[in-house]
């Protein structure tokens, strides 16, 4: 300190000020993995739903979200917005009667979907029409960040048609048929106004892919983990506790 030195007026003092800006708004899509293997996961990630609306609410966001599955063969699924209740709605926002709870039960979706997990092109399906302009309507605004999070135990197999053979087998072996990460990461982001309004966030097997190693299985999805990558998401292990995966997205 120098006791004896002054401050010429107007010097030496700093201030900041921070213009608030409007509460964001924020559309989330759960794209779930519907196949044989995916029982436990699903439940898992219901019982842990409910804090991420907690922080939603405690953010005062305007938020909405919905749940697809990686169900390219079912007419009925391909990217449509599951029904959370009996009569029809499909979308769950913070004035949802009971829609925390419906919520958690449609991500309890079932095993018994399509083997091959087409998760990029279900969720390209649920932004365009004709989904968009009918069951999917309203879902995702065009003001809206776009919050992408999927939960699978295989890497994403969204070949539009181009494999050579069906089953999970040849997502492994042809992969160079599947439509390139790049080319979904376009699609997305033609929804969006700014890229900053586009996340992607994969709960998922890991493997042992360097940082994003956790999972001792088979089928890392490295497609989901390139996604990642190019929108600033997160990776997390399937085999992770759950709870602290949804507060971490």
């Amino acid at each position: 300190m120098c006791s004896g030195c002054s401050i010429p007026a107007g010097h030496g003092v700093v201030e900041d000020r921070y213009v608030q800006a409007e509460n964001p708004v924020v559309d989330i899509l759960f794209v779930i993995d519907n196949s044989t293997s995916m029982a436990v996961a699903q439940a898992q990630l219901s019982l842990a739903f409910p804090s991420m609306v907690s922080v939603l609410q405690a953010l005062q966001v305007d938020w909405q979200m919905g749940i697809i599955s990686t169900d390219m063969t079912d007419p009925n699924q391909r990217g449509r917005l599951l029904s959370l209740n009996d009569v029809g709605t499909r979308l769950l926002t913070a004035a949802t009667p009971d829609g925390v709870e419906a919520f958690q039960n449609a991500l309890i979706m079932g095993t018994e979907g399509s083997q091959l997990e087409r998760a990029f092109s279900a969720a390209w399906e649920s932004m365009k029409p004709p989904i968009a302009s009918h069951e999917n309507l309203g879902f995702p605004r065009d003001s809206a960040r776009l919050v992408m999070i999927v939960l699978s135990d295989e890497d994403d197999c969204s070949d539009e048609g181009a494999l050579l053979a069906e089953g999970s087998a040849a997502c492994v072996a042809q992969t160079q048929l599947l439509v390139p990460v790049e080319d979904f990461l376009a699609r997305f982001l033609s929804t969006r106004d700014r890229a900053v309004d586009l996340s992607f966030h994969a709960i998922i097997e890991t493997g042992n892919q360097g940082e994003f190693s956790g999972c001792e299985g088979n089928s890392p999805g490295t497609r989901y983990m390139e996604l990642v990558g190019l929108t600033g998401g997160s990776v997390h292990p399937i085999c992770a506790d759950m709870n602290s995966s949804i507060e971490d997205i």
